[in-house]
């Protein structure tokens, strides 16, 4: 966890997915002036669900795992207007 990262944020969110032996790591990290609105934890969940794994976390910082990799691209794809809807 990058704390330098948490304090560059602000108003910023980073989702980074990465994926090794067919199988999806996943990590979101969300300003603190926007956990009010968003958590991290939420982002994954809803990340983590669609492709078939699990995960959670804090407000400001969480990780999940899954494994439909065919499925990440349009999930990933999917996740500004999600992310818009829930900040506007």
């Amino acid at each position: 966890r990058s704390k330098p990262l948490q304090t560059l944020l602000g108003l910023g969110i980073v989702v980074l997915a990465g994926v090794a032996d067919d199988k999806i790591a996943l990590t979101a990290s969300v300003g603190k002036d926007l956990t009010s609105k968003i958590k991290a934890g939420d982002i994954i969940k809803h990340l983590s669900e669609q492709l078939g794994g699990k995960g959670g976390g804090k407000p400001d910082f969480a990780q999940g795992g899954a494994t439909d990799v065919a499925g990440l691209p349009g999930v990933l794809a999917a996740l500004p207007n999600w992310l818009a809807e829930r900040l506007a």
